[in-house]
């Protein structure tokens, strides 16, 4: 997670700075032994041009998928598997699921 350079909040954090500000939540349901987890990180995240974009527009949060909060967002959000990926309003509304890519360009259309 290092490598991308983006703030990194807990989701319930997240949220609470989603409320104040306007911003949706980027949430990131990763594992940190998983590999596709990692290439999204260093291919996708760590991007520029994505980290910019994410910066200026959403809170991201990562969400461990072997913890309490992982079990209680796959739960909560209907989610299985990572690296997942959604945008969720303060209120904890899931407003859209982010297809799983490992393109820059892909990943910020979808956004």
């Amino acid at each position: 997670m290092d490598s991308t350079g983006l703030e990194v909040l807990a989701f319930t954090d997240a949220l609470t700075k989603s409320k104040e500000t306007g911003k949706p939540v980027l949430a990131d349901l990763s594992a940190i032994w998983c590999p596709s987890c990692r290439r999204l990180d260093s291919e996708v995240l760590a991007n520029e041009s994505v980290r910019a974009k994410i910066e200026k527009d959403y809170i991201f949060a990562r969400i461990e998928y072997e913890s309490e909060e992982g079990a209680a967002f796959m739960e909560t959000y209907n989610v299985r598997g990572f690296p997942n990926l959604l945008l969720i309003d303060g209120d904890g509304k899931k407003l859209k699921n982010l297809p799983t890519t490992f393109s820059p360009d892909a990943f910020l259309a979808a956004l």
